[in-house]
């Protein structure tokens, strides 16, 4: 392994090769940075009234901080990602004929950041409640 350094940050461990940094957020200051990062609002064509833009601050420390909330009566959590699929697309309801579920090959928006191959790396930590379920996905 070798390590690679972002400024004043926790050094990347990069394999062994020919690898090269091509993307990185280290979450400095206190305002997330919507050049590299979007809310999921919606899944398989219908808006999502769990998630949201309100639980996400950056703490001034280089930490992302993310909490429930609620809103409306509802507990609601956010969603960041780089990229956008077909699953984020709302639909016109009317045109499937009601179906709760669907899966909409419509107009993508655009990607932040879209990356085929490569290594991946996440330093994170995660809430250890039970019941609770948090992740850091890799998905197209």
């Amino acid at each position: 392994m070798k390590e690679f350094l972002v400024s004043n940050h926790e050094p990347s461990l990069l394999p062994d090769g020919n690898w090269e940094l091509a993307w990185a957020d280290e979450f400095d200051g206190t305002a997330l940075d919507r050049t590299k990062w979007d809310y999921r609002l919606s899944m398989m064509g219908t808006w999502h009234h769990g998630w949201g833009e309100e639980g996400v601050r950056l703490d001034g420390n280089s930490n992302a901080v993310f909490t429930v909330y609620e809103k409306g009566g509802m507990i609601c959590s956010s969603q960041l990602q780089t990229g956008h699929n077909y699953m984020d697309a709302v639909v016109d309801r009317a045109a499937y004929a009601g179906h709760r579920f669907v899966w909409p090959l419509g107009q993508f928006k655009e990607h932040k950041y879209l990356k085929k191959y490569g290594y991946f790396e996440c330093r994170c930590k995660l809430q250890k409640m039970d019941g609770w379920w948090s992740a850091f996905w890799l998905q197209s």
